[in-house]
């Protein structure tokens, strides 16, 4: 059974301590506090409710200047018998840069806004109460990963108010010096068994690991291993009969789970114990198809951008997750393009537990250069170790719309850049589809991809619906972007029509904007989005679409809810229209 609540929910232990709430704060202005030495500890100004960011409510803050520079602090209590452990402290998102002290001692850093980390505090740590000391630095650069937060003072276009500070979950755990670090679950459809790769840390000869997959609370297997070195794989055939009819494989209108227990034992005494869970799914393309699970499998996404009215980036709380999972299901979506972010991941547990396929999507930065690369290279790899285990991912998207990589249509040394991000990505995972570039000009890409947001149905069919015209690079009246970049030719990859529609209320758009004209009322908006959909249908090379969007943004009013999440439209009717394929 997923436990959504765990904040990495594919390796859960028995305990932990979540550090959200109040922290003492201080605004660094004049970015004295190394100096002065706040790593130490400080007189807090003021305090904040983490993981919400000072410019939103929910932090108990809302300051709308920028300041790139955060402390954070709180205190800790560490017992005599926590020294027979590693106390490991985890961040689950910290945008930029974090410096991580306790009692005056520096214990590390990570760089990377959407990527997860982890540091030991052993070394610095003392029995009864600890001062634990976050400094946080961002900044306007666009070469950081930044997806939809804007660069600039003011909002501009469709970026939004950043995410600056600590934006994600912080919590403890306690965790045995030999233990496992990490796994990799991949269910392999075809040889009807299960591959586990495991890390250990602290290894040692005499180690055994104890592998049990178990569905719907009926064990189908269990494997003992003595471990020879201190990572490997283990694979794990699943009994008959559960893998005898499809309603024991993972898909969005079944979403079956299975639980993995894994322990790590010495002479029998236990070392570690975890659990995880998978899905039994395989997403492919192939042959101009997508398929799941070696069916034909037809995409209807919805756009997500992941922002809430009173917390910004930051996931208000789980019922607001399920309610907008349950929600997009009931308005006939089976998916969700998470765009130009990476959500929290009980988040994507949820979504694996309802069933709601994501595309997963790395945060652009806005510029090509070397440091841009060099992040971009090390945060997605994070991303894919850190995330490949949930069943309800099906795409990774690399690039939006040539973000960050603006010449890329000519530009060889771009190309051959995200051409080898492709390949390190499907060399890690080669089970899923990846996305290049979306939305146009792509290079090596497993699907792809169309962006288009012309509001009439006719001019959108009219050109569409010949896919050797749209495949030529020739322009029209309807504005369009070549869909494959200088050099690259058409290798038999299914199609999406991954950005469309986004049109808004005119009532909603006195003080924000939607694609093309607004519609004067709902009716209008009916109509429009039923001959949106209808072409998007009638063209046979599709394998589905991805509409814009699910909620309003900030200054971007297209959405079929409210960013507060008062529905729009009537549930049914958009429902009704969606079922038509």
């Amino acid at each position: 059974m997923i436990n959504s609540s765990y904040p990495r929910p594919q390796l859960r232990r028995e305990n932990f301590e979540l550090l959200d709430g109040e922290w003492e704060f201080i605004f660094d202005e004049g970015n004295i506090g190394l100096k002065e030495g706040y790593y130490r500890g400080f007189n807090a100004s003021q305090t904040i409710k983490v993981p919400f960011v000072y410019s939103t409510p929910l932090s108990g803050i809302n300051q709308k200047k920028r300041v790139d520079v955060l402390w954070y602090q709180r205190e800790i209590t560490i017992s005599k018998d926590d020294f027979l452990h590693d106390v490991m402290i985890n961040f689950e998102g910290v945008d930029y840069r974090a410096d991580v002290y306790l009692n005056g001692q520096f214990i590390g850093s990570h760089e990377g806004a959407y990527a997860r980390f982890s540091l030991c505090l052993n070394q610095a740590m003392v029995v009864g109460v600890n001062k634990l000391v976050v400094r946080t630095f961002d900044s306007y650069n666009v070469a950081q990963p930044r997806g939809k937060q804007k660069w600039m003072n003011d909002n501009f276009g469709c970026w939004y108010k950043e995410a600056s500070g600590i934006w994600k979950s912080v919590w403890l755990e306690r965790i045995n010096f030999t233990r496992i670090r990490e796994i990799k679950v991949t269910p392999r459809v075809e040889q009807m068994n299960v591959e586990i790769e495991y890390v250990i840390d602290n290894f040692h000869p005499g180690l055994t690991l104890s592998s049990e997959i178990s569905f719907e609370g009926i064990a189908t297997n269990r494997v003992i291993t003595s471990l020879a070195y201190p990572s490997g794989k283990i694979v794990i055939e699943l009994a008959s009969p559960y893998l005898s009819f499809q309603n024991e494989f993972w898909h969005p209108d079944r979403p079956k789970i299975y639980d993995v227990k894994l322990t790590l034992s010495e002479d029998q005494i236990v070392e570690d114990k975890v659990d995880s869970y998978f899905g039994f799914r395989e997403y492919r393309a192939h042959q101009g198809q997508l398929l799941l699970n070696g069916f034909s499998f037809y995409s209807k996404l919805c756009l997500y951008q992941a922002y809430w009215p009173l917390s910004n980036m930051t996931l208000p709380d789980l019922e607001s997750a399920r309610k907008d999972i349950l929600l997009l299901k009931e308005l006939g979506f089976n998916g969700i393009r998470i765009h130009q972010t990476i959500i929290d991941e009980r988040f994507l547990a949820l979504c694996d537990e309802l069933g709601l396929i994501v595309w997963c999507e790395m945060p652009s930065p806005h510029i090509f250069n070397l440091e841009a690369n060099r992040n971009v290279l090390k945060e997605w790899m994070e991303i894919l170790h850190q995330y490949y285990n949930h069943p309800s991912i099906f795409v990774w998207v690399l690039f939006n719309e040539s973000w960050g990589i603006r010449e890329i249509s000519e530009n060889r040394l771009e190309q051959s850049f995200v051409d080898a991000l492709y390949l390190l990505t499907k060399a890690f995972d080669p089970y899923r589809p990846a996305i290049s570039n979306d939305g146009w000009e792509h290079t090596k890409s497993d699907i792809l991809t169309i962006h288009n947001y012309e509001q009439s149905a006719d001019k959108l069919l009219s050109f569409y619906k010949d896919i050797n015209l749209v495949m030529s690079g020739k322009t029209s009246s309807l504005s369009m972007r070549n869909l494959l970049a200088d050099g690259y030719k058409y290798e038999g990859q299914p199609f999406i029509f991954s950005e469309f529609g986004g049109a808004a209320l005119k009532k909603d758009t006195a003080d924000g904007w939607g694609y093309g004209g607004a519609t004067d009322g709902i009716e209008e908006f009916y109509t429009r989005y039923r001959q949106l959909i209808e072409v998007i249908y009638d063209l046979p090379y599709l394998s589905g679409f991805c509409y814009t969007q699910f909620s309003d943004v900030e200054q971007e009013k297209n959405g079929l809810v409210t960013i507060d999440r008062k529905v729009k439209v009537d549930i049914s009717t958009i429902k009704k229209i969606m079922e038509k394929h």
